[in-house]
Parts: structure tokens; C-alpha cells; sequence
């Protein structure tokens, strides 16, 4: 009680095995050894209260306390972390993705959602996603990538993988309005969305878009393309140019 670090360089002596661990535990938390407390204490609720201080725990020390929990436990731990301090992010993800066997990938969404922590969400996703086929976690990864602005990824999964579902990642890029259209193209493309992105590029004033598309991405497109641009009264000295252009 009078020298905390005298009391913490013995503990990293590891010399003592067979100690009171509850009642060492209590005294730690009152001199602000955080760390060692959670180590000690076997009372979830206590813990709780403990872990609440995690700016002055070391990570190791909190990611090793939640292999000791029960799913319950570790989700309401986790929830206190981002409801106490929206920073605990990345820890969060850490702790998310080493015991993702135990807390089920959900959840853990959930509470990286709740508290809208992408950074940390994105942290989680990147390491559950190629163990998974599970269209959700696709789409919430296609999703946290695009809100950071990450379009070269977002494009890298819509071309090199099958496990999103494609209607609702078109709906969702179309929506956001995002500045970059090449994984909303592309997507477009690969699943046959042609009118629909016409449509989109046409409505939204991206006349050079629908130019890159059909010079550089598919040239085949263009029937459906100036049937859609027909379909919308586009002005006629553009389609003209169109069709003068691709011979």
C-alpha cells in the first residue's frame, strides 16, 4: 500500500504462487495496479468494474483475462469497454478476433456497430474474412471499407470473390453515392446490372463514367446501354457521339 511498484516488481518475480489472490487483488485496484487486480480477481462483476481501466492495463494482460469467461461474460465485457471509452476499438477487435471461436462473429458486430467503431470494426472483419462465406460479414466488411473510403478494396472483393450477395452491395453503393464508381461498375459488369447502371450513372450526371465503361471496361454492353439511355430521352447528340465512337 505504501510502495505499489516495489509490490509490482515482486509480482514480475513470479515468486509467489499460494497467496490470498482476491484480497491482493482488491488492494491492487485501490494503488492503481489495474492489471494485476484483473488478474487476480475470479468475480466476473468485479472485473467488470476493473476492466473499465484499460488505459492503464496492459493489452496482454486484458486479452489473456477473457479466455477465463463464459460468451456471456465476454460480450457484456466488451460492451462495457466501448460503452466506457469509444478508443477501446481496436482492443475490442483484438479480443474479438482471438477468441472468435467463443464469441460468436455477430455479436461482436454488433457491439463494434452499436458504438459506430469502423476503424475497429474493420480491424475484425480483415481477420474473420477468409474464414467465412457468410454473405453478411461480406457485406459489412464491403461496407466499413467503403465508409473509410477504401475503394481499392472494396473493388479487390467485389472482383475476386462470390460470397457477397450482389443486389444488396449494388443497392448500397448506389445509395452512398460513393466518389469513386469503379467497384459499383465492376460489380455492375461482372453480375449483369447493365441497365441498372446506366440508369445510375445516367441520373446522377456521370456521362464519362458510362464513357469509361463502355470503352474500357465491356464494349459488348453498349445495346443495352443505348437502349437504356433511349429508354431515359437521353439527348440525342450524345448517343450519336456514342455510337460514332465505337463503330
Amino acid at each position: 500500500m505504501s510502495a505499489p511498484q516495489v509490490a509490482e516488481g515482486i509480482f514480475q518475480l513470479n515468486l509467489f504462487t499460494q497467496f490470498d489472490k482476491e484480497k491482493i487483488g482488491r488492494m491492487c485496484e485501490q494503488v492503481g495496479l489495474y492489471g494485476r487486480a484483473l488478474q487476480f480477481t475470479t468475480n466476473a462483476q468485479e472485473a467488470q468494474r476493473i476492466m473499465l481501466n484499460s488505459h492503464a492495463i496492459p493489452k496482454e494482460i486484458m486479452i489473456e483475462f477473457f479466455g477465463k469467461l463464459s460468451e456471456e461474460d465476454s460480450v457484456t465485457c466488451l460492451q462495457n469497454l466501448m460503452r466506457s471509452n469509444r478508443q477501446n476499438g481496436p482492443l475490442v477487435a483484438e479480443i474479438a478476433v482471438k477468441y472468435a471461436s467463443k464469441i460468436d462473429t455477430k455479436k461482436s458486430i454488433e457491439i463494434l456497430e452499436q458504438y459506430g467503431n469502423t476503424e475497429g470494426l474493420l480491424v475484425f472483419l480483415c481477420n474473420v474474412l477468409p474464414h467465412t462465406d457468410d454473405p453478411d460479414i461480406y457485406f459489412k466488411y464491403i461496407e466499413s471499407c467503403a465508409r473509410m473510403g477504401n475503394f481499392k478494396e472494396v473493388e479487390r472483393v467485389v472482383r475476386e470473390t462470390t460470397f457477397y450477395d450482389p443486389v444488396k452491395v449494388r443497392d448500397f453503393l448506389m445509395d452512398g453515392k460513393f466518389s469513386d464508381p469503379r467497384p459499383l461498375i465492376y460489380l455492375c459488369n461482372i453480375h449483369n446490372f447493365i441497365e441498372e447502371l446506366t440508369k445510375y450513372l445516367y441520373n446522377t450526371k456521370q456521362t464519362k463514367c458510362i464513357d469509361i465503361f463502355l470503352f474500357k471496361v465491356n464494349t459488348d454492353a453498349a445495346p443495352k446501354v443505348l437502349g437504356t439511355l433511349l429508354d431515359l430521352d437521353c439527348d440525342e447528340n450524345y448517343i450519336k457521339a456514342l455510337l460514332n465512337s465505337l463503330r
